[in-house]
């Protein structure tokens, strides 16, 4: 209400309709409902109150205003606040908002911490999606190395032979399930034919980076944007059957992404996938997924952000979409893939605490109802009554019997605050209840969630799949000790991680100890990851555990069945070199192993002699990738050196325990494997097909022509080409090792390629050469594991990444030259000399003037090693020896060339012909 003028002029008048006379003022209404003078002092301005009996009714203010000459009194009137009003504004204050904020607080905690999962379990997923388009690729680069493998197509490309690739290599989208589009280009990228009808492919391959990669690596697979969309290509050199002639082209197949594939991605992922290009390429396994989203996302994308990352409600359910970017074959992004799965699991969380809230409030606010009403019943209107009946004492009237619910008040307020407690007790267990379900969430979740503090005890919090993951109640335990009860060692270290990082104020220097933390762990029998959150506002950190040990269980299974294939497919590539390798095992435990036991000589000569059969043949058995019998051999390897050491074998026992050794009993176990993937009779298909002539036979029938034609000039013709029936090219020997040396060298963490000059001119008797053959198994193995070093090395020294091995071969009058070369390390000549004088090969004297070459010659002495540990690959000292023997028994000679740092180089000269 405004001011009501009351009065004007000299502050005098008469008493009527409100004017100013003798300080005496009549209110008129509504300012007074008691309309009864109000004493006030002339020239006053202020306010004062007019009351009902004892409680204020209005508050009422007097302002003077001047106005020239003439003052003007103007009141208003002002109704205070009552006491019921005031009370629902304290307690809206003081209890309805705090317990919303509380609760609002609480519920976008969790929803923080649930969409920091979903980020993370989208991401996975979008990195999935990637993987799995990717490895569509890897499904057609199979056929494409068959295709780019094979003779025809590489002498068809040599002389351009436009039909024979017609008919054979653009039909392949036609016959070849998976593959839409195929191109075949030169060595320049030239297109020679193509079917697909591909823009890129047309007259001249339009992506460098495929000529780029395909100068590193011969076969490999990628994505490239097409003028019919995105596609994933595989490529492969054409080349000779075997892949050892220089390419001539390259063979591009691809299969074309569609919606169908995308589907298939999706489902596997119980996902939806989308994925769109720059060109304006849409795929999506839903329907549901809009192209303008993933526009957006792209447009976000745009601006350098790694990936973007949604969690959004649909329909009452919430989804955690994801997008990341999409890369080609170059490694330039070309668009996006988008993920979306939904989360039941936030959703029941994000349900639950909604009802909670309103469960809350709706307790609330019937809290406040009872409290007004028991303020108004019990306080307020007994006061009022109090207030009537003293009036009315005051004015002399009987005063009425005072209500029994005045009386009572005191009870009722006691019994008000009684109820009240019952109903917060009730909020109270409805919190219990919603905090309960949350946790059996958590419990649930089969992840094992805990804190850590910065005195590294776990926290009194924690979920129950910790106490089934460490079989005790973790709450209060020192997290090291708990996670490694027996391991010293790593317990002081993760003790000091912990301590440097709760220590640490900068956040770079924190985020590289927080690196550090282990992140699996052997917890008894299972194999646990271990993620870690940091909580800035408690100053904890959050560890996440989950249980892999069926992951790792079946990891270790897949790798079983990878050395398994790995096996068969080197027998089954390699039957002839199976089969011979298997009889001279056979002949070895057989016939060699009893001659050598029963000799006469030595204990110590025998068991040198066994041991370089054993480390031969354990090396034949490795390039066959066989898994059982080469590790008994190792296993046979210690216990024969043990033996050689100790010298105390009697000739007797010795010969009783090499007999019972169970090579046949080794050899089955692996033969087993191989009959049960490829059958038994493909094992025999080996001397199949030709025809065989007994070894024997053929050296009666050679002496016999050597005995009769000799007279006859003309006939010696005749008996040189009968000789060549049985000579094979240096090749034939050396056909196993580039493959050996690649997987050995991938072992040992390095790369080598294998270059061979001559072995396809130089012929040689395949079976007088067999055992020196099967000796090199030992040279190739030193140049792998001591030789080439680590490409991190060869970088630093200049060289090139990947080491070289070059065999070459000649002939020349009267004999022929095989030589094995690489671009290593070299040979440590000082360690030769400091080792030879160690073990009394030479005087010291002798050992410090020595020539280089009298200090190799050392290297091919039984037991003498320079490795400073013995593994399965090297480190015995047996290995060059055996090499040794056998070209000490077709009569030629080795000799070694090494610079330190330039490589190494292994020279061996035979006679051409030998008299048997």
């Amino acid at each position: 209400m405004g001011y009501i003028p009351l009065a004007g002029g000299d502050q005098s008048g008469t008493a009527e309709n409100g004017q100013l006379t003798a300080g005496r003022i009549r209110p008129v209404l509504p300012l007074s409902e008691a309309n009864r003078p109000i004493n006030v002092q002339p020239g006053y301005s202020g306010f004062f109150v007019v009351r009902k009996g004892f409680v204020p009714a209005r508050r009422i203010h007097i302002h003077r205003v001047r106005t020239g000459g003439t003052f003007y009194y103007m009141a208003r009137a002002t109704k205070p606040r009552s006491l019921t009003s005031e009370m629902l504004v304290w307690i809206a204050l003081l209890v309805v908002v705090p317990m919303l904020l509380l609760i609002y607080y609480f519920y976008t905690h969790m929803m923080d911490e649930l969409t920091n999962i979903e980020r993370e379990k989208t991401a996975i997923a979008n990195r999935s999606a990637q993987k799995m388009i990717e490895g569509i690729g890897e499904s057609i680069l199979g056929v494409t190395i068959s295709n780019g493998y094979w003779e025809d197509n590489r002498q068809a490309m040599l002389k351009r032979d436009m039909n024979w690739l017609i008919t054979n290599i653009n039909v392949m989208p036609e016959v070849v399930p998976n593959v839409d589009f195929v191109a075949q280009t030169d060595v320049s990228g030239h297109i020679i034919v193509q079917a697909g009808d591909i823009r890129q492919f047309t007259d001249r391959l339009q992506y460098p980076v495929i000529l780029e990669r395909f100068r590193i690596e011969k076969e490999f697979t990628g994505v490239v944007d097409t003028s019919k969309g995105a596609a994933l290509i595989a490529v492969a050199p054409v080349t000779g059957d075997q892949g050892q002639e220089e390419p001539v082209g390259l063979l591009i197949t691809g299969r074309l992404l569609n919606r169908e594939l995308m589907k298939d991605i999706g489902d596997t992922l119980q996902a939806e996938v989308g994925l769109y290009l720059r060109s304006g390429q849409f795929l999506a396994s839903s329907e549901d997924i809009a192209e303008a989203e993933l526009k957006a996302y792209a447009s976000m994308l745009e601006t350098g952000t790694k990936d973007v990352f949604r969690l959004a409600k649909r329909e009452g359910l919430f989804y955690a979409e994801d997008a990341a970017p999409f890369a080609d074959l170059a490694g330039n992004p070309i668009g996006i893939v988008y993920t979306a799965s939904p989360s039941e699991s936030t959703t029941r969380a994000a349900q639950g605490w909604e009802k909670l809230s309103y469960y809350a409030l709706g307790i609330m606010l019937l809290l406040v109802v009872l409290v007004v009403y028991l303020l108004r019943r019990r306080i307020i209107v007994p006061l009022r009554h109090f207030t009537r009946t003293l009036e009315q004492v005051a004015s002399g009237q009987d005063a009425v019997d005072i209500p029994k619910h005045i009386l009572e008040a005191e009870a009722e307020i006691l019994t008000a605050i009684r109820q009240i407690m019952r109903w917060n007790q009730s909020l109270e267990q409805t919190v219990k209840e919603r905090t309960a379900a949350i946790r059996n969430l958590l419990d649930n979740a089969s992840q094992g969630f805990m804190t850590v503090g910065n005195d590294l005890r776990i926290g009194e919090q924690y979920s129950i799949e910790c106490t089934r993951l460490f079989g005790c109640e973790v709450g209060g335990q020192f997290f090291p000790s708990l996670l490694y009860p027996q391991e010293e060692s790593e317990r002081s270290l993760l003790e000091s991680i912990f301590a440097d990082y709760f220590a640490e104020r900068e956040a770079f220097k924190r985020e590289v100890l927080f690196s550090l933390l282990p992140e699996e762990a052997a917890i008894g029998e299972r194999t646990v990851r271990l993620e870690y959150k940091p909580i800035e506002t408690g100053g904890t950190i959050m560890v996440i555990l989950s249980d892999i040990t069926e992951k790792r269980v079946l990891e270790r299974q897949m790798n079983r069945e990878r050395q398994t294939l790995r096996m068969v497919v080197q027998v089954v590539t390699h039957s002839d070199d199976y089969a011979e390798i298997i009889r001279d095992y056979e002949s070895f435990y057989r016939n060699e192993l009893p001659e050598i036991a029963g000799s006469e000589q030595s204990a110590k000569t025998k068991l040198s002699a066994v041991a370089k059969r054993v480390h031969t043949l354990k090396g034949n058995l490795s390039l066959l990738s066989l898994l059982k019998a080469p590790a008994h051999l190792h296993q046979l390897e210690d216990r024969l050196n043990e033996k050689m050491r100790a010298q105390t074998e009697r000739d007797g026992a010795l010969e009783h325990w090499l007999l019972s050794l169970p090579f046949e009993r080794w050899i089955e176990e692996d033969v087993a494997v191989l009959q049960s993937v490829i059958g038994e009779s493909f094992l025999r298909q080996s001397a199949e097909n030709r025809i065989e002539i007994d070894a024997s036979a053929w050296k009666r029938l050679e002496a016999k022509l050597e005995t009769v034609l000799p007279g006859v000039n003309d006939d010696n013709g005749l008996l040189d080409e009968f000789r060549q029936w049985r000579l094979k090219p240096v090749r034939h020997l050396l056909k196993t090792y580039p493959a050996y040396m690649a997987k050995l060298a991938e072992r040992a963490g390095k790369s080598v390629r294998v270059t061979m000059e001559g072995v396809d001119r130089v012929r040689v008797d395949p079976e007088r050469f067999a055992g020196f053959a099967k000796s090199l198994v030992h040279v190739f193995r030193n140049i792998a594991v001591h030789g080439i070093e680590p490409p991190e090395d060869r970088l630093e020294q200049g060289k090139d990444w990947e080491g070289t091995i070059a065999i070459s071969a000649e002939a020349g009058e009267g004999a022929f030259t095989l030589m094995i070369s690489d671009d290593g390390r070299g040979i440590d000549m000082e360690r030769i000399r400091l080792l030879a004088a160690e073990r009394g090969l030479l005087q010291k004297r002798e050992a410090d003037e020595a020539e280089a070459e009298r200090l190799l010659e050392l290297l091919f002495s039984p037991g003498f090693s320079t490795a400073v540990e013995t593994n399965e690959l090297a480190g015995r000292g047996v290995g060059l020896a055996a090499v040794k023997d056998e070209v000490d028994k077709l009569g030629g000679t080795v000799r070694l060339n090494s610079q330190p740092g330039e490589g190494t180089q292994v020279v061996f000269e035979f006679p051409n012909r030998m008299k048997d």
